[in-house]
């Protein structure tokens, strides 16, 4: 029988600064098990793992002990840093694209066992997966004669930067409530709300890579609408697919996310774009969804 001590037991058995693959299948039940049946699964998760572990995630460059916070060094000090929402993720994402990439501890950040556990979800390798899509996507875009796009929620701005460089003499806008990096001649980077944010000119792509994870369907629809502001060819949106291990951990870790399959995001588009107009594509984990819309 799974019981609170023994998902307790099971984080204090673990070696080191978290799990090994040995311990994967024993961490994903009981995080299961306290995500479905505690009040604050965030809480109790962060104060048994900081309990077993505390020490060797200082000693793997974690500082706890600051009197003006926490250093997040590593990957799982940064999601209990970051605040919780939208802001602070897309610097979040970068850590986990760094972390993916790595294969060795001497790197920018260092990685404990438990950051390893997070990169192992399919899930995150995903994420590796999102950009060759946009990359994708983004040339036949070019090749069918887009020159501008905007990037709803463009977090540090690589997507939109990227998308600047492969668009000959295009126009390119990142928005986000959060960070606004430097502009460039034809790439604007604007510090706003994108619920809010009214267009002054046409682009012909909208590009939005994590954003709708976090809008519910109400909210979803509403974006979409505003999307048309846009006047767009081509519209493109990410959403995640999470497995329930994978939600399970989402939820000890406190990162919300509207997960959707690709039959949710059809049926979201119904009444604002017509059936032929819309696609989803799938990556081969089957975890990262794009809808796609051609006006």
């Amino acid at each position: 029988m799974i019981t609170k001590e023994w998902c307790r037991d099971v984080i204090y058995d673990l070696p080191g600064s978290g799990p090994l693959p040995r311990n994967y299948a024993a961490v994903e039940i009981a995080l299961h098990w306290i995500y479905n049946n505690l009040k604050n699964p965030q809480e109790w998760f962060e104060q048994v793992v900081m309990r077993c572990h505390r020490k060797y995630l200082i000693q793997e460059g974690l500082d706890f002990g600051n009197e003006k916070g926490r250093k997040p060094y590593n990957l799982m000090g940064h999601i209990w840093d970051v605040p919780r929402g939208y802001y602070g993720d897309g610097d979040l994402l970068q850590k986990m694209y760094d972390c993916l990439s790595i294969s060795e501890y001497e790197s920018v950040y260092t990685k404990t066992l438990w950051d390893h556990y997070i990169c192992a979800r399919p899930e995150m390798l995903s994420l590796q997966f999102r950009r060759s899509m946009f990359r994708e996507h983004i040339e036949v875009f070019i090749d069918k004669g887009a020159r501008s796009l905007v990037d709803l929620g463009c977090g540090n701005g690589s997507y939109a930067r990227e998308a600047w460089e492969r668009i000959p003499k295009g126009t390119v806008l990142g928005i986000d409530n959060d960070t606004r990096p430097a502009n460039d001649i034809g790439l604007t980077f604007i510090n706003q709300n994108v619920l809010e944010y009214v267009p002054h000119r046409q682009y012909d792509i909208v590009y939005s890579g994590g954003l709708f994870d976090y809008f519910n369907d109400k909210v979803f629809r509403k974006m979409l609408r505003r999307i048309l502001m846009y006047q767009p060819r081509f519209i493109m949106i990410g959403n995640i697919q999470q497995s329930p291990e994978t939600q399970a951990l989402m939820g000890c870790l406190g990162w919300k996310l509207f997960d959707r399959t690709r039959w949710d995001l059809l049926s979201l588009t119904v009444g604002i774009f017509s059936p032929e107009q819309v696609e989803v594509h799938t990556d081969f984990t089957g975890h990262q969804h794009f809808l796609k819309i051609t006006l």
